[in-house]
């Protein structure tokens, strides 16, 4: 398994999905950098070049927001909602 921020990556999954793994990359986010730097959907992560694989790295960290930031992101639209005493804030202040 390829280990990015601390995810294990499948080797047997295409590329295309395995990516999905990480916490904030979707299934667009996922076909939109494999077609920027043209991997195939067929291509698993065990049959990238290694160079191709840190280009994917390099993309994935430049321009999408995931894993540990996204994390943030939506801790801090609930402490929000929170604050604001609003109704869908409800389910979560009970579950403190």
């Amino acid at each position: 398994m390829a280990l990015f921020y601390e995810v294990d990556i499948p080797q047997d999954k295409p590329v295309v999905y395995a990516i999905q793994k990480l916490y904030g990359i979707g299934p667009s986010e996922a076909f939109h950098f494999c077609n920027e730097l043209g991997i195939g959907r067929d291509i698993t992560v065990a049959h990238l070049p290694k160079d191709e694989w840190q280009n994917l790295i390099q993309a994935i960290e430049k321009h999408a927001v995931f894993e540990i930031h996204r994390r943030r992101q939506v801790r801090n639209s609930i402490e929000n909602l929170i604050q604001i005493k609003c109704h869908q804030a409800e389910k979560h202040i009970s579950s403190k």
